[in-house]
């Protein structure tokens, strides 16, 4: 009876020490923890996995990741609420030159977005994206954004997530049917969003720019005067809102525009 007690209690402790072991390593998810970015090829390949441009059949490696990336210093996002958090941040600028992608969009063929600039910021210290641009070909009429506007666009924004985004840009874009192809411009960033009161969660934050507005009017002066923006849960990938706003002029909009 005693051995039968013994090996029982051995049994459990040797249980809850694998319980234990197995709940911290799920916690901890490896795979999208926040870590430092110290060399090209390492600013290179995350790039790789936000954007996920690799998974399309037109994209082609650089041939000198060097030449695309550099460490800047980051400014401010596309919005005031997290400018204190983002800017002075030391990052990675990654520069991907025509990306060109075959999206799912609502055709049998799809819609090919491209051949575009892209610019990926990346925090050199947690791997935290803070910002994927296009960079337009071409300069596009807008206007300036009002104080209620960039209120509405950057409402339910609370700070940079504490873990890595898991769900890739392409892998969104398949979702927005045509309108990333179509877009003048594209701004993503990533923050935690909260919608409705709903507990702040890890969000891709996608603003299609330069879209014809919902009632297009033909006789409309500005052809292009809407920004669609369009959110996401950054881990599952599920849509959490989209709109469709008066055309605004972000603050420190895209580089080089």
């Amino acid at each position: 009876m005693k051995s039968y007690i013994v090996q029982l209690l051995v049994l459990m402790i040797i249980l809850g020490l694998f319980h234990q072991g197995f709940g911290t390593d799920a916690g901890q998810l490896p795979e999208n923890r926040l870590r430092a970015v110290e060399s090209n090829e390492d600013a290179y390949k995350l790039a790789m996995e936000y954007t996920g441009f690799d998974q399309s059949k037109d994209y082609k490696r650089p041939e000198g990741v060097s030449d695309i990336c550099q460490l800047v210093t980051a400014k401010d996002t596309t919005n005031s609420i997290l400018a204190g958090e983002v800017s002075n941040r030391i990052a990675w600028q990654v520069e991907l030159q025509n990306v060109s992608l075959h999206l799912k969009g609502n055709t049998p063929d799809g819609i090919t977005l491209g051949p575009v600039d892209f610019v990926i910021i990346i925090d050199s210290l947690t791997g935290i994206p803070l910002r994927i641009s296009s960079i337009p070909k071409e300069p596009f009429e807008r206007v300036a954004a009002s104080p209620e506007q960039i209120k509405q666009l950057t409402w339910g924004y609370y700070g940079l997530p504490s873990e890595l985004p898991v769900v890739t840009i392409f892998d969104i874009f398949n979702k927005c049917k045509f309108y990333p192809a179509i877009a003048k411009s594209i701004i993503i960033i990533y923050v935690l969003c909260s919608v409705d009161d709903s507990p702040p969660e890890p969000a891709w934050v996608i603003y299609l720019r330069g879209l014809p507005s919902l009632n297009y009017d033909k006789n409309t002066k500005n052809e292009y005067m809407t920004t669609k923006r369009r959110i996401y849960n950054a881990i599952t990938g599920y849509s959490i809102r989209f709109d469709n706003r008066p055309y605004p002029l972000l603050s420190n909009d895209v580089q080089n525009e």
